[in-house]
């Protein structure tokens, strides 16, 4: 029997670079996305991040658009064969960093539109 989709929202590959920190931690670290919805995103680390972790993310979506949100980790697995770890993030806050007036939100649905088939 398969597992119901508990997602909410529509997700797309997104195998981007992006930057992340912990929020009582000024010392940003690189990672690489793999999935991108507007109520979260799943990235790689090297480090294990527990559950419910608190962390600030940076990315860029093409176009000049630079968005950071805050968000906290849901899930954590091991990657199979590899000391690395895919790590699922839900967005708390999302603001733009180019434009403050623009809503980031918007900025991520529109992302997400354009790449879907």
């Amino acid at each position: 029997m398969m597992e119901a989709e508990r997602r909410k929202a529509k997700r797309v590959e997104f195998r981007q670079p992006i930057q992340y920190r912990s929020r009582e931690s000024e010392q940003l670290q690189g990672s690489l996305g793999y999935d991108l919805s507007e109520g979260g995103l799943r990235l790689q680390t090297e480090s294990f991040i527990p559950l419910k972790k608190p962390l600030s993310i940076h990315m860029e979506l093409g176009s000049g658009q630079s968005v950071e949100m805050d968000g906290h980790v849901v899930w954590v697995q091991l990657v199979p064969h590899a000391e690395r770890y895919h790590v699922g993030l839900s967005f708390e806050d999302v603001k733009a960093v180019a434009d403050p007036n623009t809503n980031s939100k918007k900025i991520i649905h529109q992302y997400i539109k354009s790449r879907q088939i």
